[in-house]
């Protein structure tokens, strides 16, 4: 058999690039509850988000260890209050557990819209300095309602806590042409 370009898969179909560090107006598409194969890894609820216009994507997931699910109860609860959650929504959130009450919250959050300041955070991979996206602590996430110009979010790259750089002695031992191309990669 004889294989031609058109039988190879265009990959880019769907594909979505990542949202990158900054502030971002977005909605809540779906809840994902991965309970993983491996024993060694830790279970996580997963929210994606996407840009209103849909054209990028973030996956946040929420690590269901004892020591993780207090920052995540805050950090979900900030996003629900931050969101355009209903006041009948909220009534409907709850559970017998924590980690009930939070899935309940993630579950409750797809659909709706807010605006969030993404952090960033540099790291290594391959011999390259690349970039990741993250979700710092309260307050990162405010309505829709407020306007641009009166919004609080304000990304600065330079700010450590916005967005944490490699140490100097690290950057320093990265080829120099390494580090052209910074991408972002969804953890």
């Amino acid at each position: 058999m004889k294989y031609t370009l058109n039988d190879i898969e265009d990959k880019s179909e769907g594909f979505k690039s990542y949202i990158k560090p900054g502030v971002h107006e977005v909605g809540i598409i779906d809840f994902i509850n991965e309970v993983p194969e491996n024993q060694n890894k830790t279970a996580n609820f997963q929210l994606k988000m996407a840009s209103l216009d849909g054209s990028k994507e973030f996956l946040y997931k929420n690590y269901l260890s004892e020591g993780a699910m207090k920052w995540n109860l805050v950090k979900a609860k900030h996003i629900a209050t931050n969101s355009d959650m209903t006041e009948d929504d909220k009534a409907k959130i709850g559970g017998d557990t924590q980690e009930a009450l939070l899935k309940s919250l993630l579950e409750s959050l797809v659909g709706k819209k807010t605006r969030i300041m993404f952090g960033g955070e540099e790291y290594v991979s391959e011999g390259q300095i690349k970039e990741r996206t993250t979700i710092g602590l309260p307050p990162f996430a405010e309505k829709l309602t407020v306007s641009k110009d009166q919004s609080d979010l304000k990304f600065d790259k330079s700010n450590k806590w916005h967005f944490k750089k490699l140490p100097q002695e690290i950057r320093d031992g990265i080829a120099p042409e390494a580090n052209e191309d910074l991408g972002t990669l969804q953890f």
